[in-house]
């Protein structure tokens, strides 16, 4: 891995580490923390990690879908799969804007 992607992730999850707190879920507007940023930057994230690492199974985790479910309390619309997904070579090949 490019010692750039690697400093992008350690900073992507210290992102999370200090900025994100249990309260933050709680949040409906989303003025505690950025879930769309995050997650949008995560993204691009594991699709870099795939191109530089395709032998890799990268799964991405999309934190903005998961707090929209969690400040909406609609457990019947939860639906893992349009959360949690491997980022395969056709993902990782488009573009990230």
């Amino acid at each position: 891995m490019s010692e750039e992607l690697r400093d992008h992730l350690y900073l992507w999850n210290t992102c999370w580490e200090q900025g994100c707190t249990g309260d933050a879920f709680e949040d409906p507007m989303g003025s505690q923390f950025d879930f769309v940023a995050f997650s949008n930057d995560g993204f691009a994230l594991a699709k870099a990690v795939k191109r530089e690492l395709s032998h890799w199974t990268v799964i991405y985790w999309d934190e903005a879908m998961e707090w929209r479910y969690w400040t909406t309390r609609e457990p019947r619309r939860y639906d893992r799969s349009a959360i949690e997904y491997e980022i395969t070579p056709d993902i990782a090949s488009t573009d990230d804007e």
